[in-house]
């Protein structure tokens, strides 16, 4: 199974491809697991053993110009 983590935009698209092509795959938001906090994402691939994770989760807006306009927001910290 392959595991997607954020369920905006980009994650949204991966899951979909993901699905057309008949692939075995869990989109997860933030809200279902905070994948934010490695010990609680660790926790829930402990008992949803993924072949693969890929990270999709951030903010990217819906366009280059809602970054441009916002890019403390694209890129915190």
């Amino acid at each position: 199974m392959v595991v997607v983590l954020g369920a905006g935009f980009v994650g949204t698209a991966i899951a979909r491809r993901l699905a057309r092509d008949g692939g075995e795959h869990r989109l997860l938001s933030r809200s279902q697991v905070n994948y934010t906090d490695p010990a609680a994402l660790a926790r829930w691939l402990d008992a949803h053993p993924a072949e693969m994770l890929l990270n999709a989760a951030g903010w990217n807006g819906r366009s280059v110009d809602d970054v441009e306009r916002d890019p403390r927001r694209a890129h915190p910290g």
